[in-house]
């Protein structure tokens, strides 16, 4: 299991160094965020700062000429109408980290010289739930004026705002990560599938949120629904991508009519039930700093008693990314704007959280 995981993290960064655009956060480009956030479209009157430390936006520098955000998408989304208006996108080089952002936006920007990457209207699509989630990056912008980022003078701090006081058709909420770094443990975790059921009888698969750090396991729980359904066995298993041929693959060929596989199995674990209780299952995560962010997906099947593929179901496909630990340092954070209030407020005082962003360009 520990290559298994190395492997995989290799291909991961090989992949991302032969990009010309960068993905904030690392590791989210085919992952759904784990949050949704609600600034700074689907208002009529908002803004967001965001604040990402150097090395996640790039080690070398480079140029951004195009900013891209997606739809929050989890399998429970409603449809965002689109609609047009205009926008402003403004860029520093800033001396200030993500971790010592503030609610002042003059602050954030450290002195620095601002530089207006586009100023005019936005297009947001109509956006529905995504069958395999994450969605595109749908909102992209060109910039007019690209943006030169040199890493040893700062970091990138980035404005949106709206003074457009036309109304929108509703909210538009863009997909999000959160990664806590006090006050205890929260594993990255999103759901990628749905669960079935037969004959009324399903399983739900639990990720253990304070697991999945280095050095440290991952744990998946299997909970029967309801408490007394009945199973003889079921199979657990991590894969590394929910983006294979036909993903997801219908098992309603086999006769498991609504069930799904979410991900193709890499590592497998059969686990047996014990007076209706199904043990954790525990997958060892290496204590190698370069699989933090390392995007995990697992699902489960389970099968009916007596054990045969009539009345077999899959639950949920779940994805989860690797956790540094307690006391990480924030490489990313926002801070938003209500206009109502007149003021600026901190996304998160116990960790970071940042909306997915393409940054194009050569990066």
């Amino acid at each position: 299991m520990p290559r298994l995981i190395l492997v995989a993290s290799s291909l991961l960064l090989s992949s991302l160094a032969a990009q010309t655009a960068r993905v904030v956060p690392p590791g989210a480009a085919d992952v759904e965020g784990n949050r949704t956030f609600t600034y700074p479209f689907g208002r009529a009157d908002a803004g967001v700062q965001i604040l990402i430390d150097a090395p996640w936006v790039s080690a070398n520098g480079g140029v951004i000429t195009q900013v891209a955000f997606r739809p929050d998408s989890p399998a429970t989304s409603t449809t965002y109408a689109g609609y047009t208006k205009n926008y402003t996108f403004t860029f520093w080089t800033t001396p200030v980290t993500a971790a010592t952002m503030t609610t002042s936006a003059l602050g954030n920007a450290g002195g620095a010289t601002p530089t207006v990457g586009y100023s005019g209207l936005v297009t947001l699509p109509t956006a529905a739930p995504f069958a395999t989630p994450p969605a595109p990056f749908g909102v992209i912008v060109p910039l007019t004026t690209p943006y030169v980022f040199v890493p040893s003078l700062g970091n990138l701090l980035m404005q949106v705002d709206t003074a457009d006081q036309n109304s929108v058709p509703g909210s538009w909420n863009v997909d999000s990560v959160f990664l806590r770094n006090s006050g205890g443990i929260e594993m990255q975790v999103a759901q990628v599938t749905p669960a079935c059921t037969s004959g009324g009888q399903g399983l739900r698969l639990a990720p253990v949120r304070t697991t999945g750090t280095l050095g440290g396991t991952l744990d998946l729980t299997l909970t029967p629904t309801p408490a007394n359904a009945v199973f003889a066995a079921a199979f657990v298993w991590l894969g590394a991508t929910n983006r294979g041929p036909g993903m997801p693959i219908d098992l309603g060929v086999l006769g498991m009519s609504g069930c799904v596989l979410g991900t193709e199995p890499i590592a497998t674990q059969a686990v047996v039930p014990s007076g209706g209780a199904f043990p954790t299952t525990q997958w060892p995560v290496p204590l190698q700093p370069q699989l933090t962010d390392l995007p995990l997906y697992h699902q489960a099947l389970g099968l009916a008693s007596p054990p045969s593929l009539t009345g077999a179901i899959t639950t949920e496909t779940f994805v989860t990314r690797i956790h540094p630990g307690v006391g990480y340092p924030v490489r990313a954070q926002t801070t938003f704007y209500v206009a109502s209030q007149a003021a600026w407020f901190l996304a998160s005082p116990v960790g970071g959280l940042v909306p997915v962003i393409e940054f194009g360009g050569a990066l």
